[in-house]
């Protein structure tokens, strides 16, 4: 039985410890006082922040062939944005549609410059040194030498950019060692 394994031996002992324990004095004032909610505040003095909600522009049609023939008169991208009060995205979506050639942004690297760091790393220079004199990242090099289909060495002859070491012989690449 469960009041003669906690130690009570009647029904007496089991209250008193129920009532000794269940409403600690002063809990009730507590509990109404939170069930009050927290006390006003003064909000005179207080700054109000802006409301955060984005407005949506739709632009019209004649505003559209306004947008396109301003960009043809050489407005960037960033000033025809905050003229006709839309994003870049916008901007740029509507000289798509209407079929505008715009600049490709071209790599860091020329691709002479990128077929001189191939050469150059096929006998034995590191990444991290062709990097540093050409001035751009590790990662920036390597992306660059992967989309030409130079393999890249990462250590000890292991190669990066082909399945198995025959294909890449294949190529003409060598490792540093040989």
């Amino acid at each position: 039985m469960l009041q003669e394994r906690c130690g009570f031996r009647n029904e007496v002992g089991m209250v008193e410890v129920m009532r000794r324990y269940s409403n600690p004095p002063g809990m009730a004032s507590e509990l109404g006082e939170l069930l009050e909610g927290p006390p006003p505040r003064n909000t005179s003095d207080m700054e109000t922040a802006p409301a955060l909600v984005q407005s949506q522009r739709c632009l019209r049609l004649h505003d559209v062939a306004r947008l396109v023939a301003d960009y043809f008169a050489g407005a960037t991208i960033d000033n025809l944005a905050a003229a006709y009060g839309v994003n870049r995205t916008t901007v740029n979506a509507h000289l798509d549609r209407a079929g505008a050639a715009r600049p490709v942004r071209r790599g860091k690297l020329s691709e002479r410059q990128v077929r001189q760091a191939g050469r150059a790393h096929r006998d034995g220079v590191r990444i991290t040194e062709l990097a540093v004199e050409l001035g751009v990242s590790e990662e920036t090099l390597r992306r660059a030498l992967r989309r030409v289909g130079t393999p890249t060495l990462i250590g000890n002859g292991v190669t990066r950019g082909f399945a198995d070491s025959s294909s890449m012989t294949e190529a003409g690449a060598t490792s540093p060692e040989h």
